[in-house]
């Protein structure tokens, strides 16, 4: 995709490169074959505006990140919009859980300690800001190892909470009947967590998709 590279210029301002208009997209493909195609993502990235949207009958996106329960109740929306259960369906779900603003860690786990939640705030020059501090290299080297910590568990709750949503996003695709005659699930992830660097993109960012190609042909 061409859609690659985005540049946060403030908190409100993002710039972005959209898919490319003559670039055939899976959902294109697949409406061409039949398939009602539906997107929700809870990412606003992932909008009409670029491109990746191109080829879905319907087309649901948060406003902000919307995660757990919210993205739920928006497919429950979806499936209730007029798809009969005998057509077949292709379905694009954009779980952000794993992702900033960060929910609490809630009290009781016996592999996580509780955390508050956070948002990264990456555009803000507040010299308050927590983690505008951190990408100043502001902070001393106990508080950036606190910092570091606190992200690496709140990621951690995403990915258990990412878990959770595709959990619930199956039972409700189940529940109106779309997987009685059998379904094909794939599973890509995009990124990793922003968990101990002081500038952003850096390595801990790469997709682990692109790691194991490149794993691949180191090999050979």
């Amino acid at each position: 995709l061409e859609f690659r590279r985005v540049l946060f210029r403030s908190p409100d301002t993002i710039l972005a490169r959209p898919l490319g208009p003559t670039l055939p997209t899976l959902a294109e493909q697949m409406s061409a074959h039949g398939f009602f195609t539906l997107a929700l993502s809870g990412n606003p990235l992932v909008s009409p505006a670029s491109g990746l949207t191109r080829g879905f009958t319907k087309v649901r996106v948060g406003a902000r990140m919307e995660q757990g329960s919210n993205l739920v109740s928006m497919l429950y929306d979806g499936l209730w919009s007029g798809i009969q259960p005998d057509q077949r369906l292709f379905l694009f779900l954009n779980i952000v859980d794993a992702h900033d603003p960060w929910s609490d860690i809630p009290a009781g786990l016996d592999w996580l300690p509780p955390r508050k939640g956070l948002e990264y705030d990456r555009g803000s020059h507040d010299p308050s800001s927590l983690f505008g501090r951190f990408l100043r290299g502001e902070m001393k080297e106990d508080e950036a190892k606190a910092l570091v910590e606190r992200i690496t568990d709140l990621y951690d709750w995403g990915i258990r909470s990412a878990d959770d949503t595709l959990r619930r996003s199956l039972e409700a695709v189940e529940q109106q009947g779309w997987l009685s005659a059998g379904y094909r699930l794939v599973v890509l992830s995009d990124h990793g967590g922003h968990l101990g660097r002081s500038e952003e993109h850096t390595s801990e960012l790469q997709s682990p998709c692109n790691l194991v190609c490149r794993l691949l042909l180191e090999k050979k």
